[in-house]
């Protein structure tokens, strides 16, 4: 594929975070010669938000994508989504049967966030707690330490990824329950899934099963959640590897 043939890759992130999140794999992906475009979802990082952060349903994530789609329909586009991006790649897949590929780096599945919230129960039962209290995901990430444990392995060093961790925001309670209920598994696309050895949210089992389910090719990368920021090099380079 020559360069004037790449697609745009529509970089949708996941929960607690802003597309700033993509900015080190971005560069990357641009030294490769693949365009990029990063969204903010409703409520994060710049983009306005219409109603209660905590109401905010996957449906919602994914019609905001499914808005940018219809303004910009002229480019040939491959969505790509991280976690909870990840999920709504998926939704948007199921109901936009034209979008035929797409990139999923460590997405939300509904069997790891049932393992992630029983590890919350049995380890962290106060956390959990203070988020159905207040019916806030903040709770979750607000301890620095444990944030950086959550979404970084130990090859990387938390002062270089200290500006990441300050950005991290609240998340909606109601996109939580949904990934409890809903695994969207649309068929018949060209889908790579991208998976941390190191995850410590959805762990390689979980991604493996995913991948079978959507017939996708599956790599693993040496690393955590946010594989993307500890190692964007590798990353762009397995992207571009399967794009081509």
């Amino acid at each position: 594929m020559t360069i004037a043939d790449q697609p745009t890759l529509l970089l949708i992130h996941g929960a607690w975070h802003n597309k700033n999140c993509w900015i080190p794999l971005q560069q990357e992906l641009k030294n490769l010669g693949i365009p990029t475009v990063a969204i903010d979802l409703p409520a994060h990082g710049t983009e306005p938000s219409e109603k209660s952060l905590r109401r905010y349903s996957i449906t919602d994530y994914r019609q905001r994508v499914e808005n940018w789609l219809a303004e910009n329909d002229k480019q040939p586009i491959v969505p790509v989504g991280h976690s909870m991006g990840g999920m709504i790649v998926l939704d948007l897949l199921k109901h936009n049967p034209e979008i035929d590929q797409a990139i999923l780096l460590a997405p939300a599945n509904r069997a790891g966030v049932w393992k992630f919230l029983l590890r919350l129960i049995v380890r962290h039962p106060l956390i959990l707690l203070k988020s159905i209290l207040t019916l806030r995901l903040w709770p979750v990430v607000a301890d620095t330490d444990y944030a950086f444990e959550l979404f970084y392995s130990d090859q990387t060093k938390m002062a270089d990824v200290a500006d990441k961790l300050a950005t991290l925001q609240d998340e909606s309670f109601r996109v939580f329950l949904d990934f409890l209920l809903k695994q969207p598994i649309p068929q018949d696309r060209d889908i790579l899934l991208l998976s941390g050895t190191k995850d410590q949210i959805f762990a390689p089992v979980n991604q493996k099963a995913l991948a079978s389910k959507l017939k996708a090719d599956y790599v693993e990368l040496a690393f955590g959640h946010n594989f993307f920021v500890e190692d964007p090099k590798q990353t762009a380079n397995e992207m571009k590897n399967w794009l081509d």
